[in-house]
């Protein structure tokens, strides 16, 4: 787990780069790439999952009408 909600345990450098990554701004690559992220459960109706969609070596592993589960794909 990366993240789980509690912003005042973590920090601010830290929640912007939960922001950065699920918000699929700029630099959420490199964030998943610091964190050695191997999947992402995200929802299906997010920018994140369009930006892995889409983006090479991830690949959706699991969806339904709520979320979606990408796993690195090497």
């Amino acid at each position: 787990m990366f993240f789980d909600g509690r912003n005042d345990l973590y920090g601010q450098p830290i929640v912007s780069e939960y922001l950065t990554f699920m918000e699929a701004k700029p630099g959420w690559r490199e964030v998943a790439e610091k964190y050695a992220f191997t999947a992402a459960l995200v929802p299906a109706k997010s920018a994140l999952s369009a930006a892995l969609g889409s983006a090479k070596g991830w690949r959706l592993s699991y969806k339904d009408a709520e979320a979606l589960i990408f796993t690195r794909a090497n």
